[in-house]
């Protein structure tokens, strides 16, 4: 059985119910917070269909890309900052 694409749109995978879900569920995997039924969900769905296999990975590298930037740009917070952050929030909450 075929996918029906003729409702394709932007970065919504082949347009399906699920490719709609699927964002979401990629979302979730990335973040580490899926729970098994969107595994297995997302493993089934990912390996049928070419259009959200390239939004993972796009999505995937984007977010790698982003870390190692993060990480290479890293700025140690003065401490009386941070000291100074914390006492404020502390008589905001």
């Amino acid at each position: 059985m075929g996918k029906d694409n003729s409702t394709k749109s932007e970065g919504q995978g082949c347009g399906s119910r699920f490719c709609k879900e699927f964002v979401e569920i990629v979302q979730l995997i990335l973040d580490g917070e899926a729970s098994k039924e969107h595994k297995d969900r997302f493993y089934e769905y990912y390996m049928e269909c070419n259009d959200c296999i390239s939004y993972y990975n796009i999505e995937s590298s984007t977010i790698e890309f982003l870390k190692k930037k993060i990480e290479e740009e890293k700025v140690t917070v003065p401490v009386d900052l941070a000291n100074e952050i914390r006492t404020k929030l502390g008589k905001t909450a």
